[in-house]
């Protein structure tokens, strides 16, 4: 089953879980990075904004940020991806 994503410029992290509670627990995890160009990047964990030294504001729980972050590069990726993708 293929599910469009909506239009929406964030992501929740409860989202984010529900969207992978879905999926083989076994499953890799790959970052598909800039459609014209298409690249897929392994993933090398997570930073919060409340981990970062230094913030330039205070984060909260209504401001805190989770980062996905890159990892190798693992060659040119497909630009069907963002089609399929879904929310």
């Amino acid at each position: 089953m293929c599910r469009h994503a909506k239009e929406a410029n964030e992501m929740k992290v409860k989202e984010l879980i529900e969207l992978l509670q879905e999926q083989d627990g076994d499953a890799e995890v790959r970052l598909a990075h800039q459609p014209s160009y298409p690249m897929e990047y392994s993933v090398k964990g997570i930073a919060s904004s409340l981990d970062l030294e230094e913030c330039v504001e205070p984060a909260d729980e209504a401001t805190q940020i989770v980062y996905v972050v890159e990892g190798a590069w693992l060659g040119y990726g497909r630009r069907d991806v963002w089609d399929a993708a879904y929310r």
